[in-house]
């Protein structure tokens, strides 16, 4: 109902309300998923970089696993492209690590445009010198 220069609920809506916060709190709890624990965590993870980077980092992260994540498996597939957001929308990898100054500049370009956050992200691991 209108009320000066807002709204204010109906009798039914008040009365409707707290079934309506119920359910969106049950459909809120459905969708989102659970808080990640890599200690008890038993999910498979497909990764894609050039075998020179897989050199480079997977013996330090199998060793951290084997600690901190001991029944998580991960694939490691050779990465042959300078732009994986394909590979990664189309769910045939969960991570790409490498260096894509094109994807990035994309990524980047498409949040300043459409001022969200487009479907990736991407962060700086380390640098190579």
């Amino acid at each position: 109902m209108r009320s000066g220069y807002g709204v204010t609920p109906t009798p039914r809506a008040s009365a409707l309300w707290p079934v309506v916060r119920a359910s969106l709190a049950n459909l809120q709890a459905t969708i989102t998923p659970d808080a990640f624990d890599a200690s008890t965590s038993t999910q498979s993870f497909v990764l894609a970089m050039a075998d020179a980077t897989q050199a480079m980092l997977m013996p330090a992260l199998i060793r951290q696993m084997e600690t901190s994540a001991p029944n998580i498996s991960m694939r490691v597939l050779p990465l042959t492209t300078r732009d994986p957001r394909e590979l990664l929308e189309a769910g045939e990898v969960d991570l790409a690590v490498g260096y894509f100054p094109a994807a990035v500049a994309a990524i980047a370009l498409g949040d300043m445009q459409s001022g969200t956050l487009d479907n990736f992200t991407h962060a700086q691991l380390y640098r190579g010198e």
